[in-house]
């Protein structure tokens, strides 16, 4: 009867544990979001996973290469609200063009994501009579260096709409929106060029570029032809060109061009020969934009129909009484049509513009740059950013005396995400593989069309700064600045985070180390079910007689079959379900980066991690097999050696009969 009781403990035991691993096998494991088919394999924010994120990160940087860099490198995950990652977070670095988000970011804080930078014509409000303007016309800029030729005729045309088919006075240009220190190497106290940006003025056209086209005939002797572009009246082109041959046949053209400011004209001065046939284009920066500016006014005006009886000239609006100035036309850019070209191509002249239009917008000292930093040191402070000893002297990042830090960095890119301008300021950054000063990086890995950011180099700095997603969906922005001499080898280093950052493959190496604790687990329930429930209990209720009997014996020998069995059962289901959540893993990229990476690419992106990790988990599971099959082998035989002590007639000198009596009957068998 007692022995039926231990049966019945038995049966319900293995039936418990059937109904644990085949009914509920992988909840613990792997489960599917239906939005967006993010894959969630247990805590995407484990301390596991993240202490893994760490010693990856931290082995990438182990390289001799960069024994000789400063470097702060900080990682958040905006969806958790934590830092995975820390290395001189708060190390004052130069951040090159990173510097360009600390000026995005206060722009769209202080003037919005909706803004819009105004060029502007206005007159004296009783100037009107009629169809006619008496009076000066007044070309007011406010930083759109986007301005193009097509748009003055947009705003001559706005006059020529309003009535208007004479213009009894000048067209100016009114040029003090921003201060008259026009020159980034200035204002910005570096006194180095690093890289020519060209004169900051709030009025430009065309980006403030002199393109000059010379084309030669096929006569020589002659002049050549001379395009300028734009055309603007403010201009005046005095040709000393032949077409022809200098010294010997067929060299190279010797054209030059030089350009001057008199007597409110620019003057482009071209000499020298070019050979027959031949064209040659050449582009300066404008120093005189405000007047090329009001000279295409002027031009376009005539174009409309309207005749202006006056000059182009440099003057300012009188604004002591606001009541008498009267806007007749207006032309409008959204603020974000800069910060694209700021951001996604690093253009430090454009970014230069942008922090001038923060300036000239706020305000409030007579030096323009000074207004600026202010913005900016402010919109960091409102959002609680830290920036202990920040030092930003521009707005593109040319200067090296720039100072901030990682960890600043990703507080900014944080914060944003919060505001509604977030998105606004995402779109405008270079996106992996795809386009912007990203665009050659990160290509054919999981990063590509994934990881957003703002590149910066210097000759002695690299860095990088923005959002990826992870392969479970999770948002991390990170931050890496590099100081030193190896620029291109940081580079690839900024590179290979990245990748890492976006691609969890490695999590199948999570699933190894859960699916061998479960493993562990299950043999640990079962060598606990044999010592208490079949040993220390059957002794206890029954005594060693009983418990040591040959009955009891077959028991325990049934016993250890079944559990010899189950631990079959065990192993094929830990690589079944290694199986299933690797694959998973893989439908899940597929279904992400489809358009992306082809289905052999992803393969043999993810294939050798998975490979790796599942043949791994198969040697730990052999081991444990070994280890298992040994402890249930040392079972037996104690319990055989019980069974000889404790029962006269054992179950081994049974057995030991029976082989003398098979011998016998074998001997019989063979005398007959």
């Amino acid at each position: 009867m007692k022995i039926i009781t231990m049966l019945k403990k038995i049966c319900t035991f293995y039936i418990s544990l059937f109904v644990l691993l085949y009914i509920f096998p992988n909840s613990d494991l792997v489960s599917n979001n239906q939005f967006g088919s993010h894959l969630d394999i247990n805590s995407a924010d484990s301390l596991k996973n993240i202490q893994n994120l760490q010693y990856s990160i931290n082995s990438i940087l182990n390289d001799k290469n960069l024994q000789n860099a400063n470097y702060g490198l900080t990682v958040y995950s905006i969806t958790n609200n934590k830092f995975y990652y820390k290395r001189n977070s708060d190390k004052l670095l130069t951040p090159a063009s990173n510097t360009k988000l600390f000026t995005s970011f206060a722009c769209l804080s202080y003037l919005g994501e909706d803004f819009n930078t105004r060029t502007s014509v206005f007159c004296n409000s009783n100037a009107i009579s009629g169809n006619k303007l008496n009076g000066n016309v007044y070309l007011f800029g406010r930083g759109d260096i986007n301005l193009g030729i097509s748009d003055i005729e947009d705003l001559a045309q706005q006059i020529k709409n309003y009535g208007i088919n004479e213009i009894n006075g000048n067209v100016c240009a009114d040029a003090t929106f921003f201060d008259a220190d026009y020159y980034r190497k200035s204002y910005s106290g570096d006194n180095e060029e690093v890289e020519a940006t060209g004169p900051i003025h709030p009025i430009s056209v065309e980006k403030n570029l002199i393109n000059v086209l010379v084309k030669a005939g096929s006569l020589t002797g002659k002049p050549a032809n001379i395009q300028v572009i734009p055309s603007s009246t403010s201009f005046e082109v005095r040709n000393n060109t032949l077409v022809g041959y200098a010294r010997k046949k067929k060299q190279a053209s010797t054209i030059s061009v030089r350009i001057t400011t008199e007597n409110q004209k620019t003057i482009i001065s071209v000499s020298g020969t070019i050979p027959p046939k031949q064209t040659g284009y050449y582009s300066y920066f404008n120093n005189a934009p405000a007047l090329t500016a009001a000279g295409v006014l002027k031009e376009r005006l005539a174009v409309v129909g309207v005749k202006v009886n006056g000059a182009v000239v440099n003057a300012k609006i009188d604004k002591s009484n606001p009541k008498n100035i009267f806007e007749i036309a207006s032309f409008d850019r959204p603020i974000t049509d800069i910060m694209y070209w700021v951001n996604k191509k690093s253009d430090n002249f454009l970014a230069e513009m942008l922090f001038k239009i923060v300036g000239g917008n706020y305000g409030k000292y007579p030096s323009t740059a000074q207004s600026a930093r202010e913005v900016i040191l402010k919109a960091l402070d409102t959002n609680k950013i830290a920036r202990n000893n920040f030092v930003l002297n521009d707005g593109c990042g040319l200067s090296r005396r720039n100072l901030v830090t990682s960890e600043g960095l990703v507080q900014l890119l944080a914060t944003a995400k919060h505001k509604p301008f977030g998105g606004v300021l995402d779109s405008t950054l270079a996106i992996a593989g795809v386009d912007g000063t990203l665009r050659k990086r990160m290509s054919g890995t999981l990063a590509e069309n994934n990881l957003r950011a703002k590149t910066g180099t210097l000759r002695n700095v690299s860095s990088l700064a923005g959002y990826v997603r992870t392969l479970n969906g999770e948002l991390l922005a990170f931050a890496f600045i590099f100081n030193g001499p190896s620029v291109g080898y940081y580079k690839q280093t900024e590179n290979k985070i990245g990748e890492l950052l976006v691609d969890f493959i490695k999590r199948t190496s999570s699933i190894s180390d859960d699916l061998l604790a479960s493993l562990k687990s299950n043999i640990a329930i079962i060598v606990t079910f044999l010592l208490t429930v079949v040993v220390v209990n059957g002794l206890k209720d029954n005594g060693e007689s009983v418990i040591f009997s040959n009955i009891y014996l077959g028991v325990v020998f049934i016993i250890t079959t079944i559990s010899l069995l189950w631990l079959n059962l065990l192993k094929r289901n830990v690589v079944m379900r290694f199986d299933s959540a690797a694959k998973s893993i893989e439908t899940t990229i597929l279904a992400n980066y489809n358009r992306v990476l082809l289905p052999a690419e992803i393969e043999e992106s993810v294939g050798p991690a998975i490979k790796a990790n599942k043949s791994s988990l198969e040697k730990e599971v052999s081991s444990y097999s070994r280890l298992w099959h040994t402890l249930l082998l040392v079972f037996l035989i104690l319990y055989f050696i019980g069974n000889a002590i404790y029962v006269e007639k054992s179950a081994f000198f049974i057995a030991s009969d029976y082989m003398v009596q098979i011998a016998d009957y074998c001997r019989e068998y063979s005398d007959i």
